[in-house]
């Protein structure tokens, strides 16, 4: 029998192959794409567009500012982009909560997911550089597993006869979700995005708190079930294979408003922005923060050599000929520019 030591060790070598896994899943809302350059540091780029529809339809994630016209005019902006990134999968997402009406009504029926998946699928093949679908279902009780099972059951053979693919997105929270969504169709597509970059404590808006923990922390973060270690393991064991999982990662900061507090859990008052990891200000090291800002003042007994004109004894002219020197180690500091710190990656443009 392995120690649980061997076991933890075979668990960071699955998690370390995931995170180096060379596949970079970029999700994005409606927009235009004309001018975007980002999707090129992608492997698979999403634009959630679609929605439940009534009566089997597809609808569009409209907003007052983004109406149906804008979204569909924005489509072929986001699509056309494989002309110019032709190694980028462009995928377009459907998202969906189980509580929404459309969505529990279709799931509930038949007919209903049949003429969705078939409106689905023809709402992909309008745009050809859009390779596949993403699906992106959360909120779902037990007693609409069986039909989320044969949506995606439907909505994967149709799509494998259409030539498109297909991939999916996986609740964080696998102590719930994983007995709801899994089935086998889901080890078939193209990828699962595990959901681990959201707010595994977002309900804890009363107290600043991390967002994604890898492992169960202190006191009152120590709920291993809200970490990523466990939802990953808990979709594994039901049955994917972990080369079929991408593992979301939060690059993004919850900023909070606090008073004496010098530790997570401490109360404080959220604020209803987020803060993305490039756009944190670098700071410089602490050494280079603290150099003087002015020039270098020579002791006193040599500023009085320089202003004065002494006899001095025939030993000591070279105080008057060379320039005062300083000590070796400032003049790095002085002289080089400083580097930023080695935590803030080049790669924040």
């Amino acid at each position: 029998m392995a120690s649980s030591v061997n076991a933890m060790e075979r668990t960071l070598i699955v998690v370390f192959s995931l995170l180096v896994f060379d596949r970079r899943v970029c999700l994005a809302t409606p927009q235009d794409f004309t001018a975007t350059t980002s999707i090129g540091l992608c492997s698979e780029a999403v634009l959630i567009v679609f929605k439940v529809g009534s009566q089997g339809t597809v609808g569009y994630t409209t907003s007052v500012l983004n109406t149906q016209a804008k979204i569909l005019s924005w489509l072929p902006t986001f699509c056309n982009k494989k002309q110019t990134y032709p190694y980028v999968d462009l995928y377009l997402g459907l998202s969906a909560l189980g509580t929404e009406t459309n969505a529990a009504a279709m799931l509930a029926s038949a007919n209903l997911r049949t003429k969705f998946v078939q409106a689905l699928v023809a709402a992909v093949k309008t745009y050809p550089n859009c390779v596949g679908l993403y699906v992106d279902f959360d909120g779902l009780t037990t007693s609409q597993s069986t039909g989320y099972t044969a949506f995606m059951t439907a909505l994967y053979d149709a799509a494998v006869a259409a030539s498109l693919k297909i991939a999916s997105a996986l609740p964080w929270n696998a102590e719930i979700y994983a007995d709801i969504m899994f089935s086998v169709t889901l080890t078939k597509l193209t990828f699962n995005l595990l959901k681990t970059y959201l707010d595994m404590y977002v309900s804890e808006v009363e107290a600043t708190h991390p967002i994604a923990p890898l492992f169960q922390m202190e006191a009152p973060f120590d709920d291993n079930k809200s970490t990523i270690f466990y939802s990953l393991f808990r979709w594994v064991i039901k049955g994917f294979n972990p080369n079929n999982i991408i593992l979301g990662v939060p690059m993004y900061a919850r900023t909070f408003s606090v008073t004496g507090v010098t530790a997570l859990g401490g109360a404080g008052s959220a604020t209803s922005a987020d803060v993305s990891y490039c756009s944190v200000e670098p700071r410089l090291p602490q050494e280079v923060q603290q150099l003087p800002l002015e020039e270098p003042q020579l002791p006193l007994q040599e500023q009085q050599l320089l202003l004065e004109e002494p006899q001095l004894p025939l030993e000591e002219p070279r105080l008057l000929l060379e320039e005062p020197q300083l000590p070796l180690e400032e003049p790095r500091l002085l002289q080089e520019e400083p580097l930023l710190p080695s935590e803030f990656p080049a790669y924040c443009i």
